[in-house]
């Protein structure tokens, strides 16, 4: 399995897999024996029938698609591990939200190919005098007093604006 990793703009990642067929086969066995287990095949227990039977049943686009996801699912946590463990700077920058995922390449008897586009939590850079000017921002800091007449103003509007209407 080959993977590429790039930093894109915009607190973005981007990670090019290719998985050369003779590691995608076994993940087109595992889709047909989830198809199988899916799904009424004539003559055979549910999760039992072998992969040509159930290629010929929903047809061989469908379970390379199913061997696709499989192979994703698989795959992608690992790639990602080996990604954060061979960049330290990433560590801090890690993965927000889901991954966009594009297989690019499926084809019977080739490769797969996908590709993961993730976002990154942003870099965070501050200014090298960050203390002056939080020192200044304090000292800025006005004080705020409410007075009790104020208070029961406004609770009284709540209570009169949440309250229900009986009709009588």
């Amino acid at each position: 399995m080959n993977y590429d990793f790039s930093l894109l703009p915009h607190s973005q990642a981007e990670i090019r897999v290719a998985i050369p067929f003779s590691e995608f086969e076994p993940h087109i066995e595992a889709a047909a024996r989830l198809i199988s287990e899916e799904i009424d095949i004539a003559g055979f227990r549910r999760g039992k029938a072998p992969v040509e039977v159930v290629k010929n049943r929903v047809g061989e686009m469908a379970l390379y698609e199913r061997a696709a996801n499989v192979a994703v699912r698989k795959t992608y946590p690992d790639i990602l591990k080996k990604i954060l463990a061979s960049e330290p700077a990433l560590l801090s920058r890690s993965p927000i939200g889901a991954p966009e995922i594009t297989v690019t390449k499926l084809a019977p008897k080739n490769d797969l190919e996908y590709r993961v586009r993730l976002t990154l939590f942003p870099e965070v850079v501050l200014p090298a005098d960050w203390r002056r000017i939080a020192q200044r921002i304090t000292a800025e800091r006005v004080s705020v007093s409410v007075e009790p007449k104020e208070v029961d103003e406004t609770l009284r509007w709540i209570q009169e604006s949440r309250a229900p209407l009986v009709t009588v």
